[in-house]
């Protein structure tokens, strides 16, 4: 399963007040059948992502045996050739679902040349 907050910040209005909200919109993606779940969300911390998860968990009916996050804080602390340190919680979220997180690869200049 692929995972990322997906382009712009988006907006919604609060019935109750008519306060436009920041929403931001959380995408996981089965990359084999392209079968996508997508989530708005009033926030883009720790807890939000990991909701969200669970959330696409059920969504798609099972949890997959790997998840690719890209390199986001939330999800990533350290990610380089040699040494990759997830966030704690996340770390946490993959062992009760018994899922690897394997982020997306670090790109370096050399990869554009």
């Amino acid at each position: 399963m692929e995972v990322d907050w997906a382009g712009a910040t988006a907006f919604i209005n609060d019935r109750d007040t008519g306060e436009r909200l920041k929403a931001f919109v959380f995408v996981a993606t089965l990359p084999c059948s392209q079968l996508s779940y997508a989530e708005a969300t009033l926030s883009m911390d720790l807890h939000s992502w990991i909701i969200a998860h669970r959330h696409a968990y059920e969504f798609f009916g099972g949890v997959t045996q790997i998840v690719v996050p890209d390199n986001l804080k939330t999800s990533v602390t350290k990610h380089t050739r040699k040494e990759l340190v997830l966030n704690r919680a996340y770390r946490e979220m993959a062992d009760y679902y018994h899922t690897i997180v394997m982020p997306a690869r670090v790109r370096t200049p050399n990869d554009y040349i």
